[in-house]
């Protein structure tokens, strides 16, 4: 469907994984972000609103 990176964020165990063309992984803890374009997430502040 041409959907290159996709998401999965655990807001209680406070981990995020990312699915792309290499499979799921875990996420960098602090950012997730999307090569080569000026899309991201900073878990540090997505979880601190949650506290």
């Amino acid at each position: 469907m041409g959907v290159e990176n996709i998401w999965l964020v655990d807001p209680i165990r406070r981990v995020a994984y990312a699915f792309d063309a290499a499979g799921l992984h875990l996420a960098d803890p602090t950012r997730l972000t999307v090569p080569n374009a000026p899309i991201h997430l900073d878990l540090t502040e997505a979880f601190a609103a949650l506290d």
